[in-house]
């Protein structure tokens, strides 16, 4: 990260303030927190799951 920083390498800057630009750090930034949450969005669900499926099972087992 700070290289990418230092570097700017992939960026794109426009002289005019009214023109786009693009800043690839912030894009890192942001697809990396997007991918971040969709992955614990998905994970918890399913390891809250697999919590009750042990307790049922383990119930199970002792009866």
């Amino acid at each position: 990260m700070p290289y990418m920083k230092a570097s700017e390498r992939y960026c794109i800057r426009m002289p005019n303030k009214w023109n786009f630009s693009v800043d690839y750090l912030l894009l890192c930034i942001c697809s990396f927190n997007r991918s971040l949450y969709s992955r614990i969005s998905i994970l918890v669900p399913l390891w809250l799951y697999m919590l009750t499926r042990r307790k049922v099972l383990s119930k199970a087992k002792t009866t």
